[in-house]
Protein backbone atom coordinates (compact mmCIF):
# COMPACT_ATOMS: atom_id res chain seq x y z
CA UNK A 1 0.00 0.00 0.00
CA UNK A 2 1.72 3.23 -0.89
CA UNK A 3 1.39 6.40 0.80
CA UNK A 4 -1.39 8.14 -1.71
CA UNK A 5 -3.72 4.71 -0.43
CA UNK A 6 -2.74 4.99 3.44
CA UNK A 7 -3.89 8.41 3.69
CA UNK A 8 -7.68 7.40 1.59
CA UNK A 9 -8.23 4.82 4.38
CA UNK A 10 -11.51 5.00 6.39
CA UNK A 11 -9.50 5.17 9.74
CA UNK A 12 -12.84 4.61 11.93
CA UNK A 13 -12.45 0.47 11.24
CA UNK A 14 -9.11 0.39 12.29
CA UNK A 15 -9.88 -2.27 14.99
CA UNK A 16 -6.81 -1.71 17.46
CA UNK A 17 -5.70 -0.93 20.39
CA UNK A 18 -2.77 1.33 21.02
CA UNK A 19 0.13 2.61 24.00
CA UNK A 20 0.10 6.38 23.71
CA UNK A 21 3.45 7.90 24.97
CA UNK A 22 1.93 8.51 27.89
CA UNK A 23 1.60 5.25 29.27
CA UNK A 24 -2.27 5.21 28.49
CA UNK A 25 -4.07 2.52 26.86
CA UNK A 26 -6.38 3.97 23.83
CA UNK A 27 -8.96 2.49 21.37
CA UNK A 28 -8.10 3.54 17.83
CA UNK A 29 -11.44 4.67 16.73
CA UNK A 30 -10.91 7.25 19.44
CA UNK A 31 -7.04 8.26 18.71
CA UNK A 32 -7.65 9.20 15.09
CA UNK A 33 -8.30 13.24 15.36
CA UNK A 34 -11.00 14.36 13.27
CA UNK A 35 -8.20 15.35 10.19
CA UNK A 36 -7.31 11.63 9.94
CA UNK A 37 -3.49 12.21 11.05
CA UNK A 38 -1.66 9.34 9.09
CA UNK A 39 0.80 9.15 11.67
CA UNK A 40 -1.38 7.89 14.47
CA UNK A 41 -3.30 5.47 12.29
CA UNK A 42 0.14 4.09 11.43
CA UNK A 43 1.34 3.86 14.84
CA UNK A 44 -2.53 2.03 15.99
CA UNK A 45 -1.83 -0.33 12.84
CA UNK A 46 2.10 -1.20 13.84
CA UNK A 47 0.26 -1.58 17.40
CA UNK A 48 -2.28 -4.48 16.64
CA UNK A 49 -0.31 -5.80 14.18
CA UNK A 50 2.60 -6.74 16.45
CA UNK A 51 0.11 -8.04 18.60
CA UNK A 52 -1.42 -10.23 16.28
CA UNK A 53 1.96 -11.98 15.79
CA UNK A 54 2.97 -11.63 19.50
CA UNK A 55 0.02 -13.64 19.61
CA UNK A 56 0.65 -16.51 16.75
CA UNK A 57 4.67 -16.85 17.93
CA UNK A 58 3.10 -17.89 21.64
Amino acid sequence: MDGDTARMMDTSTVPATVAVDKGEVIDSTKAVPKDGCVAVVMKAVAAQLNDELAARES
